[in-house]
């Protein structure tokens, strides 16, 4: 048994085999070749390197009276963002974190690829990643957005089934290699090179004139750039005629639809409960739906029992109820959120929809289902982060797919029609016969 410096406990010598370097061979190979040998002041660590001309860095530290040899392999230096990180302490020192970073070197006897990557949202945080080839020859990877250490002990994890492993992430990482700090902190410092054709900044302009056209230009290669997009993803006709209107494409979308319930009450203070939000989107998927069913002319007589057949097989009491004026609207039960959750789950939308309009009922049918998944995995009691990545892409996805408009050619083979451009329509039919009895 040993204490090894990636590690706070003791582990069996078989487990973490840290200490065994990567590529010492290198060394070997050119024996005529001067190194450069760095001692850190602050610790009893020693690096030997000929770096940049040499990707390769030998460490030596010493812990506890102990020399633990670890080599490294640099993959990019990185550099170090405004707003930069730090590790946490060791003996009273921490680290600058470098963005973009990646690193070889070995863990427990298998090469692994060690990187860093800042993530900037409201809070700056770094995903520490930990990247090896599996026994089949595919590529893994651990992560972690807490500390490298933790990305560390994700890896012995999975690869020797000890939960309580840890180690040292700030050695795993190399961070604490003092020269390549002092490198990256020269490179920034250094004047960067401005090439001799570069347009002058606008607010270097004097003349008025100068103002006017560079003006023009931006906005002529703005005009270009969007054509190119919206020929792209089929916006316009064969003769550029733009066949999506703005408002088509954004949904009138201007802030709320309906006023907030506690208009006193700053947006920016309070956090949307997760059955809240599930009870607000269900309105509005449920309300898309039978505005476009409503519309078919064989509603009242053929569509509305099929719905209400459908809602019975759920074990849900629901019912339509028709105008009682000439201007009037369709109403219909209005239902709590157990009902909705069995209606977003297993309702069939899908054959309500015949002919040309099957692939629309199978799309709000998956956009439904689709929903609840992401509602489910809001009202776990427990995440990781992993999943939360996961999650952020599929509500990005989600809402790309609610939003979408019809493309392509208007009727015509190649057209797409918009998941929900027909919601908009609605709207305004309705108001304009409620503004014409």
């Amino acid at each position: 048994m040993f204490r090894n410096p990636l590690s706070d406990h003791e582990v069996p010598d078989n487990i973490l085999q840290f200490q065994t370097p990567i590529i010492c061979d290198y060394f070997q190979k050119t024996p005529n070749e001067e190194l450069i040998l760095v001692n850190d002041e602050n610790t009893q660590h020693s690096f030997f390197h000929n770096y940049p001309t040499s990707p390769y860095i030998h460490a030596n530290r010493v812990f506890g009276g102990k020399n633990y040899p670890q080599s490294y392999k640099i993959i990019s230096l990185g550099q170090y963002p405004t707003r930069v990180i730090y590790t946490r302490k060791e003996k009273g020192i921490n680290y600058k974190v470098p963005n973009n970073y990646q690193v070889e070197t070995v863990l427990n006897g298998l090469t692994v690829l060690c990187k860093t990557q800042y993530q900037f949202s409201r809070k700056i945080v770094v995903r520490y990643t930990v990247e090896w080839t599996d026994e089949n020859g595919q590529i893994r990877s651990s992560y972690s957005l807490s500390s490298a250490g933790a990305a560390g002990s994700l890896f012995l994890k999975e690869i020797c089934n000890k939960p309580n492993s840890r180690v040292s992430g700030t050695t795993l990482f190399g961070l604490d290699t003092s020269f390549l700090q002092q490198i990256r902190e020269i490179i920034a410092s250094q004047p960067q090179q401005i090439p001799a054709n570069r347009k002058r900044c606008f607010t270097e302009l004097t003349s008025q004139s100068q103002k006017n056209k560079r003006i023009s230009m931006i906005g002529k290669e703005i005009a270009t750039q969007t054509l190119t997009i919206l020929k792209e993803n089929k916006f316009t006709s064969s003769s550029e005629e733009i066949i999506a209107s703005l408002e088509a494409i954004i949904l009138k979308i201007n802030g709320c639809k309906n006023a907030m319930l506690f208009q006193e009450i700053d947006q920016n203070n309070w956090i949307i409960d997760e059955l809240h939000l599930m009870l607000r989107i269900s309105d509005v998927l449920f309300q898309c739906l039978f505005y476009e069913l409503i519309k078919k002319k064989d509603f009242a007589n053929d569509t509305q029992t099929l719905i209400i057949a459908e809602m019975k097989r759920l074990h849900v009491h629901f019912e339509f109820y028709p105008p009682t004026t000439k201007n009037g609207k369709w109403e219909w039960t209005s239902l709590m959120g157990p009902d909705k959750e069995k209606i977003l789950k297993d309702f069939q939308i899908k054959h309500l929809f015949d002919g040309q309009q099957a692939t629309k009922g199978q799309d709000i049918e998956h956009l439904w289902y689709e929903f609840y998944h992401l509602y489910k995995l809001m009202h776990q009691k427990s995440i990781t982060d992993e999943e939360i990545d996961q999650f952020e892409a599929d509500a990005k996805q989600w809402i790309r797919d609610f939003c979408r408009p019809t493309i392509g050619n208007m009727n015509s083979a190649n057209q797409q029609e918009g998941m929900y451009d027909y919601f908009l329509e609605e709207q305004q039919w309705v108001e304009e016969n409620q503004k014409n009895p």
